[in-house]
């Protein structure tokens, strides 16, 4: 094995390596693997499409998608997705400082409202290139105790039921300025953290409507068909 700092990992064929195939022929088949460390995603994602490497993944972003399809099409390489796995999620913090706000969040009402207020379809067509499954919470699809009905709770796009459910549990818009609030009568803002391809495209709550504030981080996002919660 070398390592060149910076550069480059390579591992050499073990000769003395016991194991062999169903022929007897004598494993591993590759003579050396060569791993290049390339600190940028788009310079990978060059040298993919140049035959300059032969396989990445990990480091594979959804915005790559139409280049890669694109390419594909050209008989160079082909693109294999993986999945489905579980995929992001947003959590509530139920323990958040503010009183009213924390009160909200342990209402499951609330919480199945602003699940339905969610257009996950909308999210997956124009972040993810209809590559998720959307769902609500619930196990993987390779889980064993993986039900499509569970799945399916909660999931649908449905803003008239998240207003009632809303507006039943005491949140409505009383000060008449189109955003609901808490129980003290405070606005409440919400602020999910969450990885974005390329873009911060915050899910779209305004149809029930609460103020949406958005913090994007720098994050990954595997290319692969995946379960969006």
């Amino acid at each position: 094995m070398e390592w060149h700092h910076g550069e480059r990992l390579i591992y050499q064929r073990n000769p003395y390596y016991w194991k062999v195939d169903t022929h007897g022929n004598q494993l591993p088949y590759a003579d050396r693997l060569v791993f290049t460390v390339i600190p940028d995603p788009q310079v990978i994602l060059l040298k993919f499409m140049n035959g300059e490497v032969d396989l990445f993944g990990r480091y594979s972003r959804i915005s790559m998608i139409p280049t890669l399809r694109l390419e594909e099409k050209k008989g160079r390489f082909d693109l294999h997705l993986s999945g489905p796995t579980a995929g992001p999620a947003l959590y509530f913090n139920w323990d958040c400082s503010r009183e009213p706000l924390r009160e909200a969040f342990r209402n499951k009402a609330v919480r199945v409202a602003l699940s339905h207020a969610v257009n996950r379809d909308e999210i997956n067509q124009i972040l993810y290139h209809g590559l998720l499954m959307p769902t609500g919470l619930t196990f993987s699809p390779l889980n064993p105790y993986f039900s499509e009905e569970s799945s399916q709770r909660y999931a649908t796009f449905n803003p008239d039921l998240a207003r009632n459910l809303l507006r039943d549990n005491g949140y409505v818009d009383s000060a008449g300025d189109g955003y609901r609030e808490l129980k003290d009568g405070s606005t409440g803002t919400l602020r999910p953290t969450c990885s974005l391809p390329n873009r911060t495209s915050p899910p779209r709550l305004n149809t029930i409507p609460l103020r949406p504030l958005v913090e994007n981080y720098a994050g990954t996002m595997n290319a692969q068909p995946d379960r969006l919660y």
